[in-house]
């Protein structure tokens, strides 16, 4: 019986030509999807892998036998790997597809069904990569919509549309495991043929979009706190002595080097863009910071070199002071009341003796400048100081103000 049906069937059965072509009505063709994983998100590329169902319906009259006389007795439905030849197919396609495949194993996983009434249904379980424009903005704090664009390769909206099936048109595998990220939420299907329309002609259109939010455990245990315990290990030369140049100069080097490594490889596993993201603030103000350490220790060695150098002059001076002080004790006399002296303290002599120069450079207090500080030895490491409470607050606050604004003001937003 089911083969002399199957002869019925496709006696005069034209394959080319699509159910209501004779009638010039358009063929309706019910399209559901189920998502059984989305194995992999890829970022650089912006694209997105999924396994599906592909479930299509649609009804040619051509292919009923419920009312034939002989054969209506025959209530089971014809399925067959060979039917998918014989039948006519619509010519659905992805948009936003960039490659797929068939599964085969351990046959081609495709199904092709005629019930009675002239029902046909024609699943298949496809792997799919589909592009996903992606903004990187606050990554890894972001947020990516991702669609599922559907239509007609070639037959216009007039003679071929498709439409979602009314219960179930897209279903997602509960408690669905994503990369980096958690299970698509705000699953939306909708008909976009109103927008479909091309310099060819006007084509049917569905599409899917869901939201996937990445999970920020993975970089903060591979970036964040790694990049923080960094900054602290460079806060440690603030306690090493200015003395240890080679010790300060390591620490700050081999700190930075490592920042600069890290934010290296991060930016080797995203794509190019021409704005700026949440991990480049980060590993830029890491890179600031750090760098604040290098120039804190210029300073203050430069800072406690020149005090070393005035404190040695001072030393010199009153070594000076007290040898000539030994052979000639009125000299210091004579010089404050000599106002020879005194104008070439001011500078308007243009000549003088060589021993009152020498008396004044020996006896004359030294003005004081507004350039430099006087400080004693025991102050050299001021600075130190206070970069040991200065720099952990900025950091802190900095901290504060960059979770604050990505992970609250932005997710609101």
């Amino acid at each position: 019986m089911r083969e002399q049906i199957m002869d019925y069937l496709f006696e005069n059965y034209q394959n080319h030509e699509r159910p209501g072509a004779a009638t010039k009505e358009p063929s309706v063709v019910v399209v559901y999807i189920t998502v059984t994983a989305i194995t992999s998100v890829d970022v650089r590329m912006m694209e997105y892998t999924a396994d599906m169902m592909l479930r299509q319906e649609w009804r040619d009259p051509r292919l009923a036998w419920d009312k034939h006389p002989i054969f209506k007795q025959f209530t089971k439905n014809l399925v067959s790997p060979e039917l998918k030849q014989k039948l006519w197919l619509p010519d659905l396609f992805f948009r936003n597809g960039k490659e797929g495949r068939l599964h085969k194993m351990t046959m081609p996983n495709y199904l092709t069904r005629i019930s009675p009434d002239g029902n046909i249904l024609y699943s298949q379980k496809i792997t799919m990569r589909f592009s996903c424009q992606m903004d990187l903005a606050n990554f890894p704090m972001d947020s990516q919509d991702c669609t599922m664009n559907i239509g007609s390769y070639g037959y216009e909206y007039s003679e071929l549309q498709f439409v979602w099936h009314n219960d179930t048109p897209i279903s997602m595998a509960p408690d669905m495991q994503i990369s980096e990220f958690n299970s698509p939420e705000n699953v939306i299907s909708y008909d976009c043929s109103a927008e479909s329309s091309t310099s060819t002609g006007n084509y049917t259109c569905l599409e899917i979009s869901f939201t996937l939010r990445r999970e920020l455990g993975s970089w903060l245990s591979s970036v964040y706190i790694p990049n923080f315990l960094i900054i602290v290990a460079s806060w440690h030369s603030f306690w090493v002595d200015l003395d240890a140049k080679p010790a300060r100069v390591t620490l700050g080097l081999l700190t930075l080097l490592s920042i600069l490594t890290q934010a290296s490889g991060v930016a080797s596993s995203l794509p190019r863009v021409s704005y700026i993201k949440a991990i480049d603030v980060w590993n830029i103000a890491c890179i600031i910071f750090d760098v604040g350490v290098l120039i804190e220790f210029t300073i203050a060695s430069h800072i406690a070199r020149r005090i070393k150098t005035e404190d040695w002059k001072d030393d010199v001076r009153n070594a000076v002071r007290y040898e000539l002080s030994r052979w000639c004790t009125t000299c210091q006399q004579v010089f404050y009341q000599s106002a020879t002296a005194l104008a070439l303290k001011r500078g308007k002599l243009e000549f003088c003796e060589e021993m009152e120069r020498i008396l004044i450079e020996v006896f004359l207090p030294e003005e004081k400048s507004d350039e430099l500080p006087t400080r004693k030895p025991k102050k050299i490491s001021e600075i130190d100081g206070y970069s040991r409470f200065l720099f952990p607050a900025c950091f802190l606050l900095y901290n504060c103000f960059y979770w604050l604004y990505y992970l609250v003001l932005v997710h609101n937003m």
